[in-house]
């Protein structure tokens, strides 16, 4: 019987994925009008706020834990880390460096 529940599940994931597709094809090849001015302003806010919140969660990550890339999904920025974000105390793979290296 769970063979059977499991194919259907796949079957229903599979069919919304195709009327997601089919649906996104419609809306890609569909004309729109351009969004309203202020929208920009309010893209620009968001990006501003999210990186000021960030870079706030990775400080306060910093002083009180040992390994502040492990919370609040800093791990999301691992690659390529703010200029003057401290390092001391991150994963030595964070800091480039293999698990082998001697520090």
């Amino acid at each position: 019987m769970e063979p059977l529940s499991a194919l259907v599940v796949a079957t229903a994931l599979l069919a919304a994925a195709m009327g997601i597709a089919i649906q996104s094809i419609r809306e890609i090849l569909t004309p729109h009008h351009t969004p309203a001015a202020f929208t920009l302003v309010i893209l620009v806010g968001v990006v501003v706020t999210k990186e000021l919140m960030f870079r706030v969660l990775i400080r306060t990550g910093g002083k009180t834990y040992e390994y502040p890339a492990h919370f609040g999904g800093a791990n999301i920025r691992m690659e390529f880390p703010a200029p003057g974000t401290p390092r001391k105390g991150w994963p030595r793979s964070a800091r480039g460096q293999s698990e082998n290296s001697v520090v």
